[in-house]
């Protein structure tokens, strides 16, 4: 009975490490994506990444992917790999075409946040001041 036993455990560890490994490249994405902009050398750079691998460039299409702490941008021909460093609301990037580090900071809220706040204002002359207290 306990060789039957170990391949279906073994089999179940792997399912599992597997999941977690996906869940976690998942989360991996959903963290990078938003608005990020740098003005780091006098002039406004702005960088959006969706959670669908599309993005923008200071207006120039381009898509993305993640693999470990490597961001992999492709703008029509030109694929360019950079490290980067997500703190808080502060994503670094280093490596690529880039002589030096640059830090791009979130603007906004977090992309993939479904939450929207809606201001609702009465009219006064709406408002029923005739209401019986209790």
């Amino acid at each position: 009975m306990n060789v039957r036993i170990i391949p279906l455990l073994m089999l179940s560890l792997t399912a599992f490490t597997m999941h977690a490994q996906i869940g976690a490249k998942v989360q991996q994405k959903n963290s990078i994506c938003g608005v990020w902009q740098n003005n780091q050398y006098g002039y406004q750079m702005s960088l959006l990444l969706h959670q669908d691998g599309s993005g923008e460039f200071d207006g120039e299409t381009l898509t993305y992917t993640i693999v470990d702490n490597k961001l992999v941008m492709v703008s029509g021909n030109e694929s360019t790999t950079y490290n980067y460093i997500l703190q808080g609301n502060s994503l670094i990037l280093s490596g690529g075409d880039l002589n030096e580090q640059m830090t791009f900071t979130r603007q906004g809220s977090h992309a993939s946040s479904t939450s929207t706040d809606i201001v609702v204002q009465q009219d006064p002359s709406t408002v029923n001041t005739n209401v019986p207290v209790s």
